[in-house]
């Protein structure tokens, strides 16, 4: 997202996929985290996973926001793929 920004084609679009991409991970890792919140009998691995990967989304944006390095971004996302595939096997 932040390397897209940099040169943009057009300098308003791109501001508003930034955003709109941010408010989006946002929104997931605070619905996820709310959720989880109200499903008490959920098995304790799931439950580990979810709640990592909504903090994961959160310091991904912040990572974005801090203009992080793209080693750190692809990390942030490499994490967030593996909890989502553990998540995905947990519910399988």
């Amino acid at each position: 997202l932040n390397v897209n920004s940099r040169n943009p084609d057009n300098p308003e679009q791109a501001l508003a996929v930034i955003a709109n991409s941010r408010i989006a991970i946002h929104g997931a890792g605070t619905y996820l985290s709310a959720v989880l919140d109200g499903q008490q009998a959920a098995p304790q691995g799931l439950a580990d996973s979810v709640r990592k990967l909504s903090i994961e989304y959160q310091a991904m944006i912040l990572d974005q926001i801090g203009d992080a390095d793209r080693t750190t971004l692809d990390a942030d996302y490499s994490n967030a793929d593996s909890l989502t595939a553990n998540i995905t096997q947990a519910c399988k």
